[in-house]
């Protein structure tokens, strides 16, 4: 381990070196099994005069994934890599120890498109969709980081958003145009924490699969916008056109968070929780037709 690698600088530097490491040996299992998963959903739906509202709880579990980890590496103790004939590097062996277990509760309610509702006989229509999640995992198709994928923990996934809320509305306007919205609000995604408080040992360094996590409730939001409006020909054709509006308030959403701890005998690292990247696009605008017959 060498932490100047965690800049780009170091990076470059190792590149301008020109020193490339051995080639590698895969070796894939011959009794190496098929992925499965067993899913199990339960819920309720009800219909409350034009709205439909539902409750789901989903829970699915993953077992069997493939995954490679090194086998000519010590497993304990400074975690070496043992020499190999030939001048070859590291041997990654493939096992079906990966597994993966998702926990998720949906709450959505909805109103079809019609004039329920409407004092002045607009036509309208929305949803309302919240997600509560959990994700987890056990191993990722590399594994460098424990000394075998068993031994790995239970970590969150890197798509482990704990919380997502969806709203989606369309009205009729004047002149047969509909204008519609979708809003996505979401918790953000975790980070993976490189915790060398202790120091840089195999017994000392400790790496904190997507433990981090931004401050705030909301760390993602979007709202999109669309107007459109179809036309009428002759023998049942149509001609549609709309104008779209991507992150209508251009709201920057952070993510690539910084997650590395220094050890505790050196300055803290300033940009530590602090994120480098915008994820999603910035305000953007997209015109189209359609034909239809």
């Amino acid at each position: 381990w060498r932490p100047e690698y965690l800049s780009r600088a170091g990076l470059d530097s190792l590149i301008a070196s020109g020193v490339a490491p051995a080639p590698e040996i895969y070796l894939l299992d011959n009794r190496t099994r098929p992925q499965f998963t067993d899913q199990l959903s339960a819920g309720l739906r009800q219909q409350v005069g034009p709205i439909n509202a539902s409750v789901t709880f989903t829970h699915i579990r993953g077992q069997d994934g493939v995954g490679f980890y090194p086998a000519n590496r010590l497993a304990t103790g400074t975690r070496d890599f043992l020499p190999t004939p030939g001048g070859f590097g590291a041997v990654l062996i493939s096992v079906n120890d990966r597994t993966s277990v998702y926990n998720s509760l949906q709450v959505s309610a909805q109103k079809p498109y019609s004039t329920d509702f409407s004092a002045g006989g607009v036509s309208w229509g929305a949803s309302l969709a919240y997600t509560l999640a959990v994700a987890k995992e056990r191993g990722g198709l590399f594994n460098f980081d424990f000394p075998t994928i068993k031994a790995s923990p239970l970590a969150p996934t890197g798509g482990d958003e704990r919380h997502r809320l969806v709203f989606s509305g369309i009205v009729g306007l004047p002149l047969d145009i509909k204008l519609s919205t979708l809003i996505t609000l979401g918790s953000g995604l975790p980070y993976t924490i490189s915790d060398a408080t202790k120091g840089f040992a195999p017994d000392e360094f400790v790496l904190r699969i997507n433990e981090g996590r931004a401050e705030g409730l909301i760390q993602f939001s979007q709202v999109d916008v669309r107007l459109a409006k179809d036309f009428m020909l002759s023998r049942g054709q149509r001609v549609g056109v709309f104008a779209e509006c991507f992150n209508l308030l251009n709201t920057r959403n952070f993510g690539g968070y910084d997650g590395f701890l220094p050890p505790a005998i050196e300055t803290a690292n300033p940009n530590f929780g602090q994120p480098t990247s915008l994820v999603g696009p910035p305000r953007s605008f997209q015109f189209g037709m359609r034909y239809g017959f």
